[in-house]
């Protein structure tokens, strides 16, 4: 569905617009999966402490955007590892068509994209 996509792309400018901003990355490779459906937004930045970074409101709004619509966001970063995010469709295999989140769920996210 639309709503799914439009909070796929927005979740993952955010990851691509952190890395541009603070990683010092040369690099950030995006890998898309089918099985289970998923994304993996990984760079060779300089990587952060996630217990002590400031920004952290930022880090669980994209988790809270991947919550809504049944997706699980995992960021693996250690201090000069890089950052790598995973958004993964929590229990569904394959291609299955993921549930609309509820309308005024939704419309609530919209208005803040």
């Amino acid at each position: 569905p639309n709503d799914v996509s439009t909070i796929l792309f927005r979740v993952c400018q955010e990851v691509v617009s952190n890395t541009a901003k603070h990683s010092g990355a040369e690099a950030l490779t995006i890998t898309l999966h089918s099985d289970p459906v998923g994304i993996t937004l990984a760079d060779n930045g300089k990587g952060f402490d996630p217990g002590t970074v400031k920004a952290r409101a930022g880090l669980r709004n994209i988790e809270r955007r991947c919550a809504l619509i049944g997706f699980e966001a995992k960021c693996t970063t250690a201090l000069g590892q890089g950052c790598s995010w995973t958004l993964q469709r929590r229990g569904i295999v394959g291609f299955a068509t993921p549930p609309r989140p509820p309308t005024n769920v939704a419309r609530r996210l919209r208005s803040r994209l």
